[in-house]
C-alpha cells in the first residue's frame, strides 16, 4: 500500500522509503546502528514470516518465554481498548520496531494507527509485513516538530521506555500530543525504585559489556516509579501484588490520563 500523509503529521515527509514516511536525521547519535547490532547478536532480527506471526513464536525460539509474556500483555491491552466502545480512535504506537503490535491492533479495522520509531530498517520490514489501510509507519523523533498537538486518543509505549533518556520529558511530550481524555499506556518496560535503580544500571552495564557493546549501554536508561508521581497515573496491572499467571509480565502496566 502506498504511504500517505497521516492526519497527525503536521509536516509532509522528507521522503517515502519503502512505504515508510521518513523525516531525515531522526535517529539520535549512533543509536540506530548500535541497536541493530545488539538486536542481531540477541537473535531478535527476524524474517518477515516470523514477524507476521508475532507475538506467537515456536517453542524452540530462544525468546519464546518472553514472547509468551508479551502475548499475554497484548491480549490484555487489546481487550481493554475494545471494551471502551466501538468508536474509531487515533492510536500512536511509539517505539513500534518491526510493527507487530501495530499490525495486530490494525486487525480490528476500526482505529487509525501510526507506528513511529527511529529504526528505519525495522520500519521498512513493518511496512512489508503489515499492509492494513488503517496503518501507517513513520521514521521520526517524537520530539521533532512534525506531529500535530491534541491529535491522539491512545499512545502506547510497549517495551521501549528504556530507550528514552528522560521519562518526565517523554510523558510531557506525549501529553502535548493527546486529546483531552486520552490515555498513555506504558507496557512491558521496567520501572525501578530509587533504592533499586543503581543495581539495575550495574546489571545492564555488565550485560552490554559481555556483548562488547558498551556504546549501547549509553542508550539504555533506567526509570523510576517516582518519576511519574506528578501525573494522573493508575497502575492497571501491578506485578508486585497481582502476578498470578506464569505468563504475566514482571513489569507494571501504567495508564496515564490526559
Amino acid at each position: 500500500m502506498p504511504a500517505t500523509q497521516h492526519t497527525c503529521l503536521r509536516l509532509p515527509a522528507d521522503e517515502i522509503a519503502s512505504g515508510v514516511l521518513v523525516y531525515r536525521s531522526s535517529s539520535p547519535d549512533d543509536f540506530e546502528a548500535n541497536y541493530l547490532q545488539v538486536r542481531e547478536q540477541e537473535g531478535r532480527i527476524l524474517p518477515d514470516q516470523a514477524v507476521a506471526a508475532l507475538p506467537q513464536t515456536p517453542e524452540d525460539d530462544r525468546h519464546h518465554r518472553e514472547w509468551q509474556i508479551r502475548s499475554r500483555s497484548f491480549d490484555k491491552l487489546r481487550d481493554h481498548l475494545m471494551s471502551e466502545g466501538p468508536q474509531s480512535r487515533t492510536v500512536l504506537d511509539l517505539g513500534c520496531g518491526n510493527g507487530w503490535l501495530s499490525g495486530r491492533l490494525a486487525e480490528a479495522g476500526r482505529d487509525s494507527i501510526l507506528g513511529v520509531d527511529v529504526n528505519l530498517a525495522e520500519l521498512r520490514q513493518a511496512r512489508r509485513v503489515f499492509t492494513s489501510d488503517q496503518l501507517s509507519f513513520c521514521y521520526a523523533d517524537i520530539f521533532a516538530p512534525v506531529f500535530e498537538s491534541d491529535c491522539f486518543d491512545i499512545i502506547i509505549i510497549g517495551s521501549a521506555l528504556q530507550y528514552f533518556p528522560d521519562l518526565p520529558r517523554l510523558v510531557d511530550r506525549c501529553l502535548q500530543l493527546c486529546r483531552k481524555g486520552a490515555e498513555i499506556h506504558l507496557l512491558d518496560s521496567p520501572l525501578y525504585t530509587r533504592e533499586t535503580v543503581a543495581e539495575a544500571r550495574r546489571r545492564s552495564d555488565e550485560y552490554y559489556a559481555q556483548l562488547e557493546s558498551n556504546s549501547m549501554a549509553k542508550h539504555y536508561f533506567h526509570h523510576c516509579r517516582e518519576d511519574l508521581e506528578k501525573y494522573a497515573v493508575r497502575f492497571h496491572y501491578e506485578p508486585m501484588s497481582e502476578r498470578v499467571h506464569q505468563h504475566d509480565s514482571p513489569f507494571p502496566w501504567v495508564i496515564i490520563s490526559a
